[in-house]
């Protein structure tokens, strides 16, 4: 059980990181002002 919580914590920071990731991603893109005017 100790590992496997372990397991899951790493796994929830891991995909934290990468969703943080993508939104900075997402706001540098060039879509964003395409966003922006609607």
């Amino acid at each position: 059980g100790y590992f496997f919580q372990l397991f899951l914590q790493d796994q929830h920071q891991h995909l934290q990181l990468l969703y943080i990731y993508h939104l900075q991603l997402f706001q540098r893109g060039p879509w964003r002002n395409h966003l922006n005017h609607n």
